[in-house]
This record gives structure tokens, C-alpha cells and sequence, in this order.
């Protein structure tokens, strides 16, 4: 099987990201593709998260409906505290051994800084990488080995717009899936401001 993986805080899930996901089952015949909501972003360490992970991880669920081959993966949940793509790597490699492929599916920005992740050598051995371009992060006409273009347009959505957004009271229906839209008006969400 070839398997996506596509990590992130999802703090809201959004049509950006199912965007990203759609293009790369598309466009590399992935077979699977795994939404992995970190438990705390090493990027994020030390700063408060916005909303608890098992609120993410219902908003995640509630956008895959209907996509039969799009899965919660709930492995940096149960891991707890700061999440590691290697270490996720790792455990799924346990779990799809060869010859599945692994394809962590990630935007430009992620590219340019994995140098500075744990263990980059590791991820790449263990995966392939699909690259989303971002506005603000060209990148190079061509990628190295072991990486691959989605081509699509950047899509200018981002959580901390929604966020924005909803503190404002303003609609975000176009912006994330309508069952996310409902859950994070029933629950409260975001109305107040992170300190």
C-alpha cells in the first residue's frame, strides 16, 4: 500500500488541508492517508495550546466522513507529550512495514526547516516526502530524491484566520466542513482570545 501521512495541530482541521490530502491521493496514488493531530508541536513547545487534543482529534474525525480511505490516526495522542515525526514514523513503519511506502505529506515551510528537525536523516529513510507549495516559501525548480512536488495552486486559508474569525463572529462555513463549522459553534470554540 502506499500510505499518506499528513501531521499538524489541526486547531480547526480545514479545506486547506483536505485540499492538500485530496491532491495527493490524486495525484500519487496513495492508497490510505492518515491525519496525525500532534499531542504538542515541538514548534509549539512552551506556548498554550488553543483547544485540547481530543477536541482537534473530534474535528479531524468529523471532516473525514464519507473519504473511506482517510483515517484518524490517534498514535501522538496516546504517545503524549511533545510529538516527533520520527518517533511517528517509527511506530507506523512497525505497523505498514515494506513493501508499504510512507509518503508524510507537508508544506514548503516544513521542507526548508527539516534540517533542523529530530533526526531528519531518520525521517527520510524511513519515508518519502510530498511537498505543498506555500505563498510564502518557493521552492526550488527541482527537489531533491526522496521528495516530491504536489502540484496545485497554494490554497491562502489558515487556522489562525479561522480563529480570527470565529472570535469575531464571522462565518466560516467556506472555510472548513460543516460539521467542524457546527461543532465548534456548539462547543464554544475559540471566542476567546489565546493568551
Amino acid at each position: 500500500m502506499r500510505i499518506g501521512i499528513l501531521g499538524g495541530s489541526f486547531d480547526p482541521i480545514h479545506e486547506g488541508h483536505l485540499a492538500i490530502a485530496r491532491e495527493s491521493q490524486r495525484q500519487f496514488k496513495l492508497d490510505k492517508i492518515l491525519f496525525v493531530p500532534v499531542f504538542l508541536s515541538p514548534l509549539k513547545f512552551g506556548k498554550t495550546p488553543l483547544t485540547t487534543a481530543a477536541l482537534r482529534a473530534r474535528m479531524v474525525g468529523l471532516s473525514l466522513k464519507g473519504e473511506p480511505s482517510w483515517e484518524l490516526c490517534g498514535v501522538e495522542l496516546s504517545r503524549s507529550g511533545v510529538s516527533y515525526t520520527v518517533d511517528t514514523l517509527r511506530h507506523l513503519r512497525k505497523s505498514f512495514p515494506p513493501p508499504h511506502q510512507l509518503f508524510f505529506i507537508a508544506g514548503a515551510d516544513a521542507y526548508e526547516d527539516l534540517k533542523n528537525w529530530k533526526e531528519p536523516d531518520e525521517i527520510m529513510k524511513l519515508s518519502e516526502w510530498i511537498v505543498a507549495q506555500r505563498p510564502t516559501h518557493p521552492l526550488p525548480v527541482a527537489l531533491p530524491t526522496g521528495f516530491h512536488l504536489l502540484k496545485m495552486r497554494p490554497i491562502a486559508v489558515s487556522a489562525s484566520e479561522i480563529r480570527e474569525r470565529v472570535r469575531e463572529g464571522r462565518d466560516i462555513s467556506v472555510w472548513v466542513p460543516r460539521p467542524v463549522a457546527d461543532y465548534i459553534k456548539r462547543m464554544g470554540l475559540y471566542r476567546e482570545k489565546a493568551v
